[in-house]
This record gives structure tokens, sequence and C-alpha cells, in this order.
């Protein structure tokens, strides 16, 4: 279950980096028509796949047990995590009547920068585990 949703988390998460940061970097202007609703889609899959992911695998990322897991890799899984919170809420927030104009902005530019935090956690996540994998560490996870 834990690979399952870890796979299914990374792939939503390759989605959402292409709709979201493509039309931000390629078009200078916010999701809209089908784009929208395909990040939309995939946000529900990926926010429960990842939500999955982290509740499995936090036990083999505790920061205080020894394990063959470098503290490296540790610090990025609670990064990921933490950066979590803010990407989903910001953009639940701003789906609220109970924000202005201005903080509907504001709660989306949040979304925006922790996304770009986020997908750069992961990518050096990947690449941090994938190093000590191919250095012969061996890992549960």
């Amino acid at each position: 279950m834990k690979k399952y949703s870890c796979f299914i988390a990374l792939t939503t998460l390759a989605l959402l980096a292409a709709t979201g940061f493509g039309a931000w970097l390629f078009s200078s202007r916010y999701l809209s028509g089908y784009t929208l609703l395909l990040h939309v889609a995939a946000s529900a899959i990926f926010s429960t796949a990842l939500a999955i992911w982290i509740f499995l695998s936090a036990p083999d990322y505790h920061l205080i047990h020894i394990n063959v897991i470098p503290l490296s890799i540790k610090i990025l899984f609670w990064l990921i995590a933490l950066l979590s919170l803010p990407l989903i809420l910001s953009i639940a927030a701003s789906l609220y009547p109970l924000a202005s104009t201005a903080m509907q902005k504001t709660l989306i530019q949040c979304h925006r920068y922790s996304a770009a935090l986020m997908t750069l956690a992961v990518v050096i996540f990947l690449f941090v585990n994938k190093q000590s994998f191919s250095s012969g560490e061996e890992s549960s996870h």
C-alpha cells in the first residue's frame, strides 16, 4: 500500500506540476478551462495518496530512532509533509467566500510558492534516495 500510494502521489504530482507550472511559466496567467479541471481532479487524488503515504511511512522516517535511513532523507520526508499543509490549506481557504479578493490572491501565491518548494523537495528527496540506494545502503522504504 505504501509503494502504491507513493507511486500515485508522484504520478499526480507530475501532472499537477505540468498543469500548474505550465500555465504559470508559458502563458503567465492563471489556470482555466480543461487544464483547471484536470488540475483540480488530480489534486484530490494527490492529496489522498500523499496523506496515505505520509501516514504509512512516518514510522520509518522517525527522526529520533536510529535506523538505516540517513538523516537527510528523514528531514526531506518531514519537509514534504510540512509543505503539504500550506499547499493544500491555502487553496482550500481560497475557495471559501470568507477571504477578500486581495486575500485570495495572497492565498493563491502561497499555494504557488509552497507547490514550487514541495516539488523541489520531492525532486531532492528522490535524488538523495536514489544516491543512497545506489551507494549500497539498504532501507525498508
